[in-house]
């Protein structure tokens, strides 16, 4: 059985995830069907296939919900090929720039341990951010 920390870690982590995928600035909304574009393939997927991917792995807490952190990923490119890393990393320092990388490289870098309250903040921010923009789009995915 999960740990209340457990469960506000998959929350936070479903809402981050579903925040990273509707905010994307490549979305092509088809109607009631949003459309995601891979970072590193440059395909495009569906809003509830695609998946939300990390330059630095989830695994540090500290960049885990870090919006600069997190991109639309294919599961191809996400899972199966761990990333595309150097590609990932490319196109990051192309978008946010050297100086923002370095920042973030050095931040995922730092020990974090969030506590179960810091977490639940975490999931209702991107909870309330995702149904902002499911509203201002007029639809509803989640």
């Amino acid at each position: 059985m999960k740990s209340d920390r457990q469960r506000a870690i998959t929350t936070a982590d479903n809402w981050f995830s579903r925040y990273i995928r509707i905010s994307d600035k490549d979305n092509q909304i088809n109607g009631k069907d949003i459309y995601c574009k891979c970072y590193t393939t440059g395909k495009y997927y569906h809003i509830k296939t695609i998946q939300c991917g990390h330059y630095i792995s989830r695994g540090h807490y500290s960049t885990r919900w870090d919006i600069n952190n997190a991109r639309p990923q294919g599961v191809y490119a996400n899972k199966y090929k761990s990333g595309m890393p150097l590609e990932f990393e490319s196109y990051l320092k192309a978008e946010i720039g050297q100086y923002a990388l370095g920042n973030l490289k050095r931040k995922g870098s730092m020990p974090m341990k969030w506590n179960v309250v810091e977490i639940r903040a975490i999931a209702k921010e991107y909870r309330l951010l995702t149904r902002e923009i499911e509203r201002n789009l007029g639809v509803k995915i989640w």
